[in-house]
């Protein structure tokens, strides 16, 4: 698993080694969602204006989706 950031309820959402795509664990870090990418991501974080854009940087692309959450503000 590779980058970490914390959505503002608290799930984590981690880019997969092992698998193409990016996993999403709830607080207590049981898998509650999987978004699919056609290669693996190797780095990711929350941002636009509302802190509710996923960017996904993968082997030789970045990916952005727009979700129902918003990234913890940053320092």
């Amino acid at each position: 698993m590779t980058a970490v950031p914390r959505s503002a309820p608290g799930s984590l959402v981690m880019g997969n080694a092992q698998q193409d795509g990016v996993k999403i664990f709830d607080p207590t870090g049981r898998p509650i969602g999987f978004i699919a990418l056609p290669e693996r991501c190797a780095n990711l974080c929350f941002g636009g204006l509302k802190r509710n854009r996923l960017f996904m940087a993968a082997s030789h692309s970045v990916y952005s989706l727009y979700v129902n959450t918003q990234g913890e503000p940053g320092g």
